[in-house]
């Protein structure tokens, strides 16, 4: 990242869309459609309004894997999808997330 005055994380390109997301952690998978915005660099996600319902910063250290790197049974079902691994999530005892795009 730069650390010049040019740097407006603001003003960062916006990409944002519906996505199926899920958390690594839980035994019991259950997949969540979102409204997604990827803003520099945190995802954040809705499920309904403006506010949302979570965030996630991409931070030093973090990984965007395949999902079928993960788990290649569950990523036949769920094509497209990645999984987002950060140290705040790992500190959090939290593999990643996996987003799929729809």
């Amino acid at each position: 990242l730069m650390t010049t005055d040019a740097y407006k994380p603001q003003s960062m390109l916006r990409h944002q869309g519906m996505l199926t997301k899920r958390s690594l952690l839980s035994k019991k998978p259950k997949w969540q459609r979102r409204w997604v915005v990827l803003q520099g660099r945190t995802i954040y996600w809705f499920a309904a309004g403006a506010i949302p319902k979570g965030q996630l910063e991409i931070t030093e250290g973090s990984h965007v894997v395949d999902y079928e790197t993960v788990d290649a049974v569950a990523a036949v079902a769920h094509p497209h999808s990645l999984v987002v691994q950060t140290p705040g999530l790992q500190r959090a005892s939290v593999i990643g997330l996996v987003l799929q795009a729809e």
